[in-house]
């Protein structure tokens, strides 16, 4: 049985064409996720996906190495962009932020764009647009602070439901779009008495 949502959320999505469930893997979403903070950070579209896309990486090639699979590591970059609690390898490629893959080279942002179109078809656009509004609703400061270790906290509590260990690896799961707009109401919704957004109590998860 699902659990009621919020009304306003519910409104929200409605209005944006935005499914109240997804069913995908977890890569896609952590990289539209973080891109949207990187790009809460400063950093343009483009850069973000790149960034994003190599941070998801690295974190997979952790995540295969504790369930016997392998495994990656990082290449080395001239720079390091802090994001889900990694310090990223990165380059400058034509003025332009680049993240960098396993075998370190750069990563294009069109190749990460197609992926998430793929995976997200028209949702897209709509799940886009409500990460960027939540990703705002926290200062970049705290979005950068300890390589970005909030932007994987609050991606964890939100992240698609699936089994644990090996029989989720690369699984699909079901998105909860709510859990990602609880994070930031709607200013309709905030009380008037309201100054500050409201503490968050996120899950301890621990990265591999």
């Amino acid at each position: 049985r699902e659990e009621a949502e919020e009304p306003g959320a519910k409104r929200a999505r409605a209005e944006e064409g935005l499914a109240a469930r997804i069913h995908v893997n977890r890569s896609p979403v952590m990289i539209l996720w973080a891109a949207s903070c990187l790009e809460r950070r400063g950093l343009a579209p483009g850069e973000a996906l790149s960034v994003a896309s190599a941070a998801a990486s690295a974190i997979a090639g952790a995540k295969a190495a504790s369930l016997d699979l392998g495994g990656w590591g990082q290449a080395e970059g001239e720079e390091r962009v802090g994001v889900l609690g990694v310090a990223v390898s990165a380059r400058r490629l034509d003025g332009e932020l680049r993240g960098l893959d396993k075998e370190g080279k750069t990563i294009d942002p069109s190749r990460v764009s197609g992926l998430l179109e793929s995976k997200f078809e028209a949702q897209l656009s709509p799940l886009r647009a409500e990460m960027r509004r939540v990703a705002a609703a926290f200062e970049a400061d705290d979005l950068a602070a300890d390589d970005g270790r909030l932007v994987y906290d609050l991606y964890a509590s939100f992240r698609p439901a699936v089994a644990a260990g090996r029989a989720g690896w690369g699984a699909k799961g079901s998105f909860d779009v709510a859990k990602l707009s609880s994070l930031a109401p709607p200013v309709d919704e905030t009380p008037a008495d309201s100054e500050a957004r409201p503490e968050l109590l996120l899950p301890k998860v621990e990265r591999p």
